[in-house]
């Protein structure tokens, strides 16, 4: 399992298509990634679907097919944090 963290971050459907039931989307994470073993720190990426969360109190760590992404509250996309308050304290393993 590679490891890496996520910056400026935020929470997508990704390239769903128009008419997918909601209850078939799959929520992926998306920002910029430092230490990942297959992408040069600071690329943007949008990973595939969040597989769980891990609540480690001052981060979170969610776990994609391949990889464990450590993701903070103070790295969260500013714009997704005014649309979505307190992000990320709401990221909880129970919606995945």
């Amino acid at each position: 399992m590679n490891k890496a963290t996520m910056k400026n971050w935020s929470l997508t459907h990704g390239n769903a298509e128009p008419y997918t039931a909601p209850e078939l989307l799959k929520c992926k994470l998306q920002g910029n990634v430092y230490g990942h073993p297959n992408h040069t720190d600071g690329t943007f990426v949008v990973t595939s679907s969040i597989q769980t969360v891990m609540d480690c109190g001052t981060h979170k760590v969610i776990r994609t097919r391949n990889t464990d992404y450590t993701v903070c509250p103070k790295d969260i996309d500013p714009e997704y944090e005014k649309v979505y308050s307190n992000a990320f304290e709401k990221l909880n393993l129970s919606d995945y």
